[in-house]
């Protein structure tokens, strides 16, 4: 199923029984996943089936553009659940941030309230945390928090979504240290 005024651009494979959302931009191949969303962050962040929906590309690709969108040398809390899918995750997306230019901050495994004191306790410039939804062992979520502790979701103007859609992320130079940045 393909919805009003959805774009595939040319040489995108999508195999059959996939639904792609009605206005979306599909740049990529929907082979796993089971849908194609005209935007990746829901009520909660960015959510679907762990290694399907949400894989380490996808996660990388969302750090890069959430970093792209904060300062150059910024610092980010990054923490985790005790899943193998949240490890794994987690570590995609500390590689995103540091690809745009982000130091992390890694807590590594943490509570949401916990990580959240860390971002305001830290000055940090936002947050992330990787978890299995609740209820729900095959799904997972990667929540994304500005410098004031709140959530970044559909109801707030995502800058990080619109460089994810056009594939404008910033990448930082190979030979940068954390102390040459700052």
């Amino acid at each position: 199923f393909v919805g009003g005024h959805a774009v595939v651009t040319p040489d995108v494979k999508v195999y059959p029984f996939k639904s792609i959302a009605g206005g979306a931009g599909i740049t990529s191949s929907i082979v796993w996943a089971t849908k194609g969303a005209r935007t990746l962050f829901g009520r909660r962040g960015a959510s679907g089936i762990a290694n399907v929906d949400i894989t380490a590309e996808v996660a990388t690709r969302l750090a890069q553009a959430y970093g792209t969108s904060l300062k150059k040398g910024a610092v980010v809390t990054t923490s985790r659940d005790t899943s193998r899918a949240a490890r794994a995750l987690k570590r995609s997306i500390i590689g995103g941030l540091n690809l745009a230019g982000v130091n992390v901050e890694d807590v590594e495994l943490a509570t949401v309230p916990l990580t959240r004191y860390q971002v305001r306790n830290s000055q940090n410039a936002g947050g992330t945390t990787v978890r299995l939804v609740s209820g729900d062992s095959d799904r997972v979520e990667i929540r994304f928090f500005d410098s004031n502790c709140r959530d970044i979701t559909e109801g707030t103007p995502l800058k990080t979504e619109r460089l994810l859609a056009r594939g404008d992320c910033r990448r930082a130079v190979a030979g940068r240290t954390r102390a040459a940045e700052t």
